[in-house]
C-alpha cells in the first residue's frame, strides 16, 4: 500500500464521523451543500483508497 491509500482509509474512518454529525444535525432542516460536500468528500476518500499505484504492478513476461 502506497502512502495515499492510508490517506484514503483515514479518511474514510473520519469520514464516519463526519456523516453521524452532517446526518443527526440537520435532521429537521436540509443543508444540500453540506451534503453534496460530504458526498464528494467521500468518493475522493474511496478514490484514495483503492488507487493501484503502477510501482506495485509487476510488468508482464517476454515470451521467449
Amino acid at each position: 500500500m502506497r502512502w495515499f491509500n492510508w490517506v484514503g482509509l483515514g479518511m474514510l474512518v473520519s469520514d464516519i464521523g463526519l456523516i453521524d454529525w452532517v446526518f443527526l444535525s440537520n435532521l429537521y432542516e436540509s443543508n444540500i451543500i453540506l451534503m453534496i460536500t460530504l458526498g464528494a468528500y467521500t468518493l475522493v476518500a474511496v478514490g484514495l483508497s483503492l488507487w493501484d499505484s503502477p510501482s506495485e504492478v509487476e510488468p508482464p513476461e517476454r515470451p521467449t
